[in-house]
């Protein structure tokens, strides 16, 4: 006989509960299982954007300084200049038109100046046409303007400091005072770290060509606005740009100057001519300064200097710096002329050809009568070979 258990009713209904209750229990588990699992395979198969700063890498060259190569002398020998006679300066006034010239393809590497001498110094872009001034000219020591077909230079003062502390030692009696700091100079081929060593006056002036007849030494200041600061001896004139040859052909310097003149092509001296008892002291070995016999210039007992010959290409882009002196004091005169190889020139009194000046823009029927007005000089004013000066 077999016995059978029956639950009550009772029992029966708590069963049922309990089976609901696990049911959504599990419901509820899978659920939520499915949810993780979604989560989990989107944090795994979306990618991350992850947002970055840039780094930006800067670079910066190092300047050297121009070296000088030696230290400078001071020597005793006390020499006096020749008195010089007196005569009244004539200004000369230029024009600022261009003759047509081509465009160059620079075969020459030329140290950017520079050229303190170059960017920074000169000042930065043309001014407006009422800027290059309406037919002022750019004679003497040169104009203030910014003008078409003139290079840029500035005043250094030998007897100061660059700071502008004055040099006790400095003598201007004795030629060595002057000519050692212009050795100096023409050592570093007129490098800007060379030229800061002395007080720059701080206005520049532009310069078409050099003709300036004998007149104060005090003009060299008085022009640069600096005869406040620099007394009329011991200074020099520097000046400093780029030029486009007119044609192809062989050219060679001439000028004279009391005291100093120089004339550089791509930092290579050409001419070097000077009052007679510092010629021997500044000569540049391989610019060939040299005389031609029989001939003076307008400058009392100064002589005609004739540099190196020198080649260039019609639209060839050049370097040119021209830098004048005074030593003692009492007058000065400069005047600087170009010579072309094989040109016919007419003959002038003395037996020597009569050369035209040296230009970098074209000369107008002003400057021409100008010119024409030198004292005890005659110029070559119709055949003149235009280097055009090219903006700064």
């Amino acid at each position: 006989m077999s016995l059978h258990a029956e639950l009550s009713p009772a029992a029966l209904m708590q069963l049922e509960r309990q089976r609901r209750v696990s049911s959504l229990l599990s419901l509820a588990a899978a659920i939520l299982t499915i949810v993780l699992i979604g989560l989990l395979l989107g944090l795994l198969l979306i990618p991350r954007v992850i947002d970055e700063a840039p780094t930006i890498v800067t670079y910066e060259s190092s300047m050297e300084e121009d070296t000088d190569l030696e230290p400078e002398k001071v020597r005793t020998r006390t020499e006096v200049k020749p008195a010089s006679p007196s005569a009244m300066m004539n200004r000369v006034i230029v024009s600022q038109s261009l003759s047509a010239v081509s465009i160059p393809v620079t075969d020459v590497e030329v140290d950017t100046p520079s050229i303190d001498f170059g960017t920074a110094d000169f000042g930065a872009g043309w001014g407006s046409a009422h800027e290059f001034g309406g037919g002022g000219g750019a004679g003497g020591f040169g104009t203030t303007k910014k003008m078409m077909g003139t290079i840029a230079g500035y005043l250094y003062d030998f007897k100061k400091r660059s700071s502008g502390q004055p040099l006790r030692s400095y003598d201007a009696k004795v030629a060595s005072h002057f000519t050692d700091p212009v050795q100096s100079l023409h050592r570093s081929k007129y490098s800007s770290s060379s030229l800061r060593r002395h007080f720059r006056a701080p206005q520049d002036l532009y310069l078409r060509y050099v003709a300036i007849p004998y007149a104060s030494a005090s003009d060299g200041p008085k022009f640069f606005k600096a005869e406040k600061e620099v007394e009329p001896t011991g200074w020099i004139a520097h000046y400093r740009g780029r030029v486009l040859a007119p044609k192809d052909g062989t050219f060679r310097f001439v000028g004279g100057a009391d005291d100093y003149l120089s004339v550089m092509v791509n930092r290579e001296f050409q001419l070097v001519a000077t009052w007679p008892d510092i010629l021997d002291e500044v000569t540049v070995r391989g610019a060939n300064a040299r005389k031609q016999p029989g001939r003076k210039g307008p400058f009392a007992d100064t002589p005609l200097i004739h540099g190196e010959w020198f080649t260039v290409k019609k639209g060839q882009e050049l370097d040119v710096a021209i830098t004048l002196g005074e030593r003692p004091g009492g007058k000065v005169g400069f005047m600087l002329m170009i010579e072309e190889k094989g040109a016919d020139y007419r003959t002038a009194r003395d037996g020597g050809p009569v050369l035209p000046p040296f230009a970098l823009g074209t000369l107008a029927d002003e400057d021409k009568q100008a010119l024409r007005s030198f004292p005890g000089w005659e110029w070559e004013l119709e055949n003149v070979p235009v280097f055009t000066a090219l903006p700064y």
